[in-house]
């Protein structure tokens, strides 16, 4: 890879990271799957700057269109959801309700191992809205 090249894969990764990161956090299950995505996505990338030698006009939608074909390819790979799945979720007990809406405060170490050990679904919508700011319609889309 030229020089030129690896300057504008470098660029492109600095400017649409945390961006990819972001979409691939509202769209994927777990932490390591987006990590996994994450890595797929920028090499797809740095495969597609070295076939069409860097002349990519609009990197940022480039990237972003390639993070949207990992998360179709995914979620065309999993089975099916059935009845017998949805009714096996994990509702908060009224006593574990009961004690966060008592206490007086929580640290931030608290509050994330609360989440931590919640779902997955629980997890990613706090992070969208207290960490990256999102809105709730937008969290909640």
């Amino acid at each position: 890879m030229g020089t030129e090249l690896k300057d504008t894969f470098v660029q492109a990764y600095n400017d649409t990271y945390d961006y990819i990161d972001r979409y691939l956090t509202s769209k994927l299950p777990t932490r390591e799957l987006i990590e996994d995505a994450l890595q797929s996505v920028y090499l797809d990338f740095y495969r597609s700057l070295i076939t069409t030698e860097g002349k990519i006009k609009n990197v940022r939608h480039y990237v972003l269109r390639i993070a949207k074909h990992y998360v179709a390819d995914h979620y065309r790979q999993q089975p099916k959801a059935t009845f017998e799945d949805i009714t096996d979720l994990n509702i908060p007990d009224e006593k574990a309700l009961a004690d966060l809406e008592s206490a007086d405060f929580f640290d931030y170490e608290q509050v994330m191992s609360y989440l931590k050990s919640s779902d997955d679904t629980t997890y990613r919508i706090f992070v969208l809205h207290y960490q990256y700011g999102y809105t709730i319609k937008k969290t909640a889309s």
